[in-house]
């Protein structure tokens, strides 16, 4: 579903719009301490059994069908929300900078806020003014969701102040968060506007194992680094799919990545190591025996997903210049066909032990 298509469809907490077609729901009380109490905002600190059940009662359940805005940035709001099934994607300036998956809650900053300003005496119509959603919240499945209004979390001050306190806690990192993301965003523009110098890819590229295991001229090295591009991936960000064609290979400038096969963890990627060379060496060797660049591209496949496992520069190189290595750079060639080998050979085991079990 596209941006365009989900933005048609938008979810007021105060008046149902007739555009959404979000809708009550059912769920009884037992199941609903359950939830709260599976939920890791329960769970930061003991929570009275007979307050869970206080909060609870005071409950909605709301269904909410995919593409639906639950909050939107700028807009006024009243309402905190458990995510019960399905998922949500928490959305600031077209950018998405948070995944929502169930036993998570949102809206807490505004709600929190407003119980403020109404204990500190603000005059609620006044305090209902000042208090703004910070980022859209999109449902990427069909959800169903807990709400909670500010009327019902007003007592918890007194009521339930260790739940309070975690809903600050979980306020202090969503907003740690997004200055992470804004620091990103400044990040992703000033490698756009101003990229890694040569010498900075040369650095990075040094600290990479494959550069140490075989002595590689800094000539040929800083050859290769005026070849790489620059890009950021952010956290969770999928950087290769498997089966897909491979035409690039890439290099951990910083930050994490982990390469994963049918979900499952094969290689945590941390700074200065590279992947992607497996589907990119293949696609060079079939040209260098003269295979046409058409079924060379159509072979040279990815073996295994690669995923951001937190904001990360890649250093990136294409198979036309990889091609290059063969001849430029022989002792680096040599090191990632080793490394070709090893991460087979790892794939092998990892098929015959899932057979075995």
């Amino acid at each position: 579903m596209s941006m365009v298509e989900v933005h048609q469809r938008s979810y007021n907490e105060e008046e149902e719009s007739p555009r959404c077609s979000s809708r009550r729901g059912n769920i009884e009380l037992q199941e609903k301490m359950r939830i709260l109490m599976n939920s890791p905002i329960i769970r930061a600190r003991a929570v009275d059994v007979n307050c869970l059940q206080f909060v609870a009662q005071k409950m909605a359940v709301r269904l909410v069908e995919q593409g639906d805005f639950i909050a939107r940035k700028g807009c006024h709001g009243t309402h905190m929300f458990w995510l019960v099934s399905g998922n949500c994607e928490c959305i600031l300036d077209d950018k998405v900078i948070d995944y929502l998956q169930p036993g998570r809650c949102f809206g807490e900053m505004l709600v929190v806020k407003l119980c403020k300003l109404i204990r500190d005496g603000v005059n609620i119509h006044t305090a209902l003014k000042e208090c703004r959603r910070s980022a859209d919240i999109m449902a990427t499945k069909p959800c169903t969701l807990l709400e909670l209004s500010y009327q019902a979390v007003l007592p918890l001050m007194r009521m339930v102040p260790n739940l309070w306190f975690s809903l600050e806690d979980c306020i202090r990192l969503n907003n740690e968060r997004m200055r992470r993301t804004r620091l990103l965003e400044l990040r992703v523009e000033a490698v756009k506007n101003s990229p890694l110098d040569i010498d900075g890819r040369v650095a990075a590229l040094l600290q990479s194992s494959t550069m140490h295991a075989r002595t590689v001229d800094i000539s040929c090295l800083r050859e290769l680094a005026d070849k790489m591009t620059v890009s950021v991936a952010k956290k969770d960000e999928i950087i290769a799919r498997k089966d897909t064609v491979g035409t690039h290979m890439f290099w951990v400038a910083s930050g994490s990545c982990i390469c994963l096969l049918d979900g499952v963890i094969l290689e945590r990627l941390e700074r200065g190591q590279c992947f992607g060379e497996m589907s990119v060496m293949k696609i060079c060797k079939m040209l260098k025996q003269g295979i046409s660049k058409e079924r060379a591209l159509s072979e040279g496949r990815r073996g295994a997903d690669v995923k951001a496992s937190e904001d990360s520069l890649l250093l990136a190189l294409s198979y036309d210049d990889a091609y290059t290595l063969i001849r430029v750079v022989p002792n680096l060639w040599l090191t990632l066909e080793e490394l070709c080998k090893l991460r087979k050979l790892r794939v092998q085991r990892m098929l015959v032990c899932s057979l075995d079990n």
